[in-house]
């Protein structure tokens, strides 16, 4: 979106005080997974692995999500939905680098798509998930630009007012 909408260099600054952020926060925050390869393996387990059913914990709790059914199907079901999760995920960014977001609305409504998809296709994720890309829907719904009649001359008035009440 920076790039369409402010160009390259502010591009440039965006990503550079973004991974400036991320490194501070990940040395400040989590200094276990920086200085303890136990620390490292939990934070794959637990974050990646986990929620593409790749460990040998296993949740209970049931789903009729089509890439949680998919891996109720056994190993092809499961590659079957790791397979469209990365298809989906490229692509969004095919997407994005077809056609980039130019405002802050559009790129809010293509990451709601792109969580949207990722929690209907992943194999081990469960409905409540949805309310990110819900969350994203409410926020655009609530922020959606109406158009205000304004009576000819009103903004003429208040300068004026303001301009009077300044003398």
């Amino acid at each position: 979106m920076f790039a369409a909408r402010d160009g390259a260099r502010a591009a440039a600054r965006f990503i550079a005080a973004s991974a400036v952020t991320a490194v501070v926060l990940i040395a400040v925050l989590a200094p276990a997974v920086l200085f303890s390869l136990r620390g490292a393996d939990a934070l794959v387990q637990n974050s990646v692995l986990f929620p593409l059913g790749l460990t040998r914990y296993k949740t209970p709790a049931e789903s009729l999500l089509p890439g949680h059914l998919l891996t109720t199907m056994g190993t092809a079901g499961h590659v079957i939905s790791i397979g469209l999760l990365l298809a989906a995920g490229l692509g969004i960014a095919i997407s994005l680098v077809i056609r980039p977001p130019r405002d802050v609305r559009a790129a809010a409504r293509r990451l709601a798509v792109g969580l949207a998809l990722m929690f209907l296709l992943g194999p081990n994720v469960r409905f409540g998930y949805f309310i990110y890309p819900l969350g994203l829907i409410g926020w655009l719904a609530l922020t959606a630009k109406t158009e205000e009649t304004v009576p000819e001359g009103l903004a003429e008035d208040l300068v004026d007012n303001r301009r009077s009440s300044e003398i």
